[in-house]
């Protein structure tokens, strides 16, 4: 769902997912029948950065989300987020990051823009 609001609200979007294999299953065959352009960037989970092992899993997705924006800037969601409205006003600021739900600790949405500093100084903390 978070793809189908994305091509509504931003049709010209590229629409990224990321991981070690391709997704498989209905649902994943109906997104790309039905949202064009969507694509699979494979990347193996890294292991450490900056000579540091990840020991937390979940922490390891948190590195290659940073590494993309880093590189690339853009907008990082998680699949459970649908944009209802147009978005321009988020795409103003340099970096817009939601809020933390407290019960899971997940970020609901990044949006940076490459030349941002903010998840280089994240990356590097």
């Amino acid at each position: 769902m978070s793809a189908f609001s994305i091509r509504r609200v931003i049709p010209d979007a590229n629409i990224y997912v990321i991981g070690d294999q391709s997704p498989i299953g209905f649902w994943w065959r109906k997104l790309l029948e039905d949202v064009h352009g969507v694509k699979i960037v494979y990347r193996t989970r890294p292991q450490r950065i900056f000579n540091q092992t990840i020991k937390i899993k979940p922490h390891a997705t948190d590195v290659i989300r940073l590494q993309i924006l880093i590189l690339t800037g853009g907008i990082y969601l998680d699949p459970d987020i649908l944009f209802l409205r147009p978005i321009d006003h988020f795409r103003q600021p340099v970096l817009t990051m939601g809020l933390i739900d407290p019960a899971t600790d997940r970020d609901l949405s990044i949006i940076h823009f490459s030349e941002a500093p903010i998840p280089k100084c994240t990356a590097d903390s």
